[in-house]
């Protein structure tokens, strides 16, 4: 019992850092269909909530860490960072599509904590982001939950016909 709880919040933990990581991991796990459908979704629903509605706070924490950090290495503090153009795809969703775009964009892509931020920057309104966010993650949790079991599936066959070694057992 204690495993299958700690399997869970491990889905449920990296569906909502890195939603692939989450729904590969489900699928590594064997979960049924259900079970990964609840577990990606939920994770996924609760990170980008978390990071839609306290952003701003860990924000700061994390700016805090950083500068106490730096300071008790006898560091100087860099004020400027370079900035990396954002890809194409994101542009182009953004300017086709708006905050919808990012949202879309987020479980597969971006994930949410990259996601986040930059739906934050296109508006304030937290309700629509958690909204939009919530549908893409049960979007893209349905479409990994039924196309996920066949693919691994077929890697599988891919991977034995690759190296046919017959293993003792």
């Amino acid at each position: 019992m204690a495993q299958l709880l700690a399997e869970y919040l491990l889905v449920i933990f990296w569906s909502g850092v890195k939603f692939l990581v989450g729904v590969g991991l489900s699928l590594t796990l064997q979960h049924s269909f259900l079970e990964q459908l609840l577990l990606t979704t939920g994770g996924g629903i609760l990170g980008t909530s978390l990071l839609t509605y306290f952003g701003n706070r860990i924000k700061g924490w994390l700016r805090r860490w950083y500068v106490r950090r730096r300071q008790a290495r006898g560091k100087p503090l860099r004020t400027k960072t370079p900035k990396k153009p954002p890809s194409k795809l994101v542009v182009w969703a953004t300017q086709r599509f708006g905050l919808m775009g990012i949202a879309f964009l987020t479980p597969p892509l971006l994930s949410p904590p990259i996601g986040v931020p930059l739906a934050l920057a296109l508006t304030s309104d937290t309700r629509k982001i958690a909204l939009y966010m919530a549908l893409a993650m049960v979007f893209w949790a349905l479409v990994f939950a039924f196309a996920g079991p066949p693919v691994v599936q077929w890697f599988e066959r891919l991977w034995q016909h690759l190296f046919p070694i017959e293993l003792a057992g």
